[in-house]
Formats: structure tokens, C-alpha cells, sequence
């Protein structure tokens, strides 16, 4: 959760952004596989 307010606080307006900062910065997802989708990260603010 950090990493998405760190990517906010950086410009990302959108989770699509969020998602694109976060797969470059090679951060694993909750499920260990694949990049970053913009409805994860929108799971990830809800369930927080």
C-alpha cells in the first residue's frame, strides 16, 4: 500500500498510472504473477 501512495504522491492521478509505476518499479503483485492492472490496484484502495 505504500508503494501506491508513494506513486501518487509522485503525479499518478489515475490507476492506470499507479499500475505503469508500479510494474516499472518491479513490484510484485498480490498474486505474485503478471504486472500491475489498474483493477488491482483499485481492489487494493478498497479493501485498505
Amino acid at each position: 500500500m505504500p508503494f501506491i501512495r508513494q506513486a501518487q504522491a509522485a503525479g499518478a492521478s489515475t490507476l492506470q498510472a499507479v499500475a505503469d509505476a508500479m510494474s516499472a518499479r518491479g513490484i510484485p503483485t498480490p498474486g505474485g504473477r503478471g504486472g500491475w492492472h489498474p483493477a488491482t490496484v483499485a481492489r487494493l484502495l478498497k479493501a485498505a
